[in-house]
């Protein structure tokens, strides 16, 4: 089963699960500096690809079990490698949700590399047949923007 734990016992629907989302260790840049993504709350500021910072309109963990990994094998996170996209980009091996866009590389006056999570991930189905539970964080910003994650500029 799919279960949230953000005061809901509601099931999650799987087909819906097109969100953005980073894995709770996904170190994000704030205004208070660089925290992982399990810690950051409502309160915080997310740097934005234009040097502002934006705010977070909700966070909600999503805890995904084996059983449902399994059965749903496409909301298994995707590697991004350490400095696939040139060094330091991204700076660690970055866990994120399939459908997760991002930008790499100069990214503020020319894009070298844009696309989905899946896309860019070396080996797309390197966790395809394990067994394990995963714990997405998934975070809305205000307004629509791309946020500093590991090195990397991530929808959000």
């Amino acid at each position: 089963m799919v279960r949230t734990n953000a005061n809901s016992n509601q099931p999650l629907n799987p087909s819906v699960f097109g969100l953005k989302a980073f894995s709770e260790v996904t170190m994000l840049e704030t205004h208070l500096g660089p925290m992982p993504a399990k810690n950051v709350t409502a309160q915080h500021l997310l740097r934005t690809i234009n040097g502002t910072f934006v705010g977070i309109e909700w966070i909600q963990r999503v805890r995904l079990d084996s059983i449902t990994l399994k059965q749903y094998p496409d909301l298994k996170p995707v590697l991004l490698e350490a400095g696939q996209f040139g060094p330091g980009l991204p700076r660690r091996n970055t866990l994120v949700s399939r459908s997760h866009v991002f930008l790499a590389g100069e990214v503020m006056d020319k894009v070298s590399r844009f696309g989905s999570a899946l896309m860019w991930a070396k080996e797309p189905d390197r966790f395809r047949d394990r067994d394990f539970d995963f714990t997405y964080i998934v975070i809305a910003c205000e307004r629509t923007t791309f946020i500093s994650a590991e090195g990397l500029w991530f929808a959000g």
